[in-house]
């Protein structure tokens, strides 16, 4: 029984280190994603290299907010 809860623990603490790496990683990608798209957006004559840029910068943090929603979603309804 003990080793049972052992095992039940070290998982769960696991799961709070993936979870909170996970969670810091979407968060920074998205907030470079998002600081790029707007100084490109800045660009008075960009070149369609900066616009392909900017258009899949712009595509990562909408991904990536919607990742957090997701992440934070399941972290609420978790049950234990």
């Amino acid at each position: 029984m003990e080793r049972d809860m052992i095992s039940k623990s070290n998982t769960t603490n696991e799961f709070k280190i993936s979870f909170q790496f996970l969670f810091v990683t979407v968060t920074i990608l998205t907030c470079v994603a998002l600081i790029v798209s707007f100084f490109i957006a800045m660009i008075k004559n960009p070149t369609p290299q900066q616009l392909s840029l900017f258009e899949i910068c712009s595509m990562l943090w909408k991904t990536g907010f919607l990742a957090l929603l997701g992440l934070l979603g399941k972290k609420v309804f978790e049950v234990n």
